[in-house]
């Protein structure tokens, strides 16, 4: 895979994500039944279109942490292995969010159990992929050479892992914030993996300007 490729990726991950988060709103389980059923009653084909691009965000997530992962630690096989593991976890579980809400789109005036168990699903599959994006962040902060990227990548795995947990207890207050942190980090590390500036830079002593010329004999010339 042509790693600049790759590294674009990431762009084309958070354009695709962006336009699926306007193109509708998931109602949680805090919703009222009917309301729900309403919802995916009215807006089917909004929904199943959303989750198609849902879905093809999640193919270039993987696109993406599959090429960053050499550039986060080129000197480790180990690191290049972990990177690739948690970043193909967040798009399998990215993936999986999108059975739920397609399986409510298309089914037939579902039941009120239905209806119930599918956003219950919905906000399950949610929580597992903000756990899966905490787990890729504290690869990123394991195995990054660049103190900036370790900071950046903390925090966001700290919020993403607030996040996994409040959103099982049905929890709003990081529903903006966290997905926010996450979709800050991609093209960051993106801009920084193309310019070149992920890995550790080598420690390159000055050479001091005396040892860069001969030096002269300090003996007087001696004619004969």
């Amino acid at each position: 895979m042509n790693g600049r490729l790759a590294r674009w990726s990431g762009f084309a991950f958070v354009v695709l994500l962006l336009l699926q988060a306007g193109m509708a709103d998931i109602p949680t389980l805090d919703t009222p039944i009917d309301r729900i059923q309403r919802f995916y009653a009215s807006h089917g084909r909004t929904i199943v279109a959303a989750q198609i691009v849902s879905v093809a965000a999640s193919i270039f997530f993987f696109l993406f942490a599959w090429g960053l992962a050499r550039d986060v630690n080129p000197e480790s096989v180990a690191a290049t292995a972990r990177v690739r593991l948690t970043g193909a976890l967040v798009a399998i579980a990215s993936l999986a969010t999108a059975i739920p809400p397609i399986s409510l789109a298309l089914a037939s005036a579902p039941s009120d159990s239905t209806a119930h168990t599918l956003t219950r699903a919905a906000d399950v599959t949610d929580a597992v992929l903000f756990a899966a994006i905490a787990l890729f962040s504290l690869e990123l902060f394991r195995d990054a050479a660049r103190r900036w990227l370790k900071v950046l990548s903390v925090v966001v795995a700290a919020l993403s892992l607030a996040r996994a947990v409040l959103g099982v207890a049905e929890v709003t207050a990081l529903d903006v914030i966290g997905p926010l942190a996450f979709l800050a980090l991609v093209p960051v590390v993106s801009v920084a993996a193309i310019r070149e500036r992920l890995a550790a830079q080598a420690d390159v002593s000055p050479t001091p300007p005396d040892a860069a010329s001969p030096q002269r004999s300090s003996s007087p010339d001696v004619e004969t």
